[in-house]
């Protein structure tokens, strides 16, 4: 039975690994496309907080990784191209890379270190979401209803098995792209090729 999880950022403290502190809007930013609330979010603050285009790194960190967490999400982290090279070379297609550029860097120890370069990456919908197993509702127009209550106690995600399409890396009907889930077959992979900074949280099916 195939195990699927959602892919993310893994921290420790002393820190390892750098963080983006936030990022400038770029000429073009498609992975904001399926997320309309968080963009007009985004241009309202740059518009009071200008920055150029691309990544700024904290001062922490001592060695580039595979996937780096953003404190000024969404997205809440870029990954690698060696990470996509790898994805690309296991024949796991993906939606979208968005190349994100490094405007600047405040860490010593990385400033001596030649960066990566980092993307957005997203998936295309590849299995449903367990909505009513989870308790939450479904409208008329099939799509879920959530109410002040449902969004406090913040139920557990659960997908429907029998809805995955067979894809090992995917994002859930409904949701933004940029959320990227994956199968036991990139966790594998991942631990293969030695991929740093990632997290693999388990997600649970009905």
């Amino acid at each position: 039975m195939m195990n699927f999880y959602r892919i993310g950022c893994w921290e420790a403290a002393p820190r390892k690994y750098p963080w983006v502190a936030g990022f400038g809007p770029l000429s073009n930013m498609p992975f904001f496309e399926a997320a309309p609330v968080f963009w007009e979010s985004k241009k309202r603050f740059w518009q009071v907080n200008p920055r150029p285009p691309g990544l700024f790194f904290d001062s922490g960190g001592r060695e580039w990784s595979d996937v780096v967490g953003c404190g000024g999400g969404p997205p809440g982290y870029f990954v690698s191209e060696r990470l996509l090279r790898d994805i690309e070379e296991a024949g796991v297609p993906i939606l979208r890379a968005t190349e994100m550029p490094i405007v600047e860097i405040k860490g010593k120890r990385l400033q001596k270190l030649p960066p990566p370069r980092y993307f957005v990456l997203e998936a295309a919908p590849g299995i449903a979401t367990a909505y009513e197993a989870m308790g939450i509702r479904i409208g008329e127009d099939g799509k879920p209803i959530w109410t002040s209550e449902d969004v406090k106690r913040r139920p557990p995600l659960l997908f429907k098995r029998a809805s995955w399409d067979g894809s090992h890396l995917f994002s859930f009907y409904g949701n933004m792209p940029m959320n990227v889930y994956c199968s036991q077959y990139v966790v594998d992979l991942a631990e293969r090729k030695g991929w740093t900074n990632v997290d693999f949280e388990p997600v649970e099916c009905t």
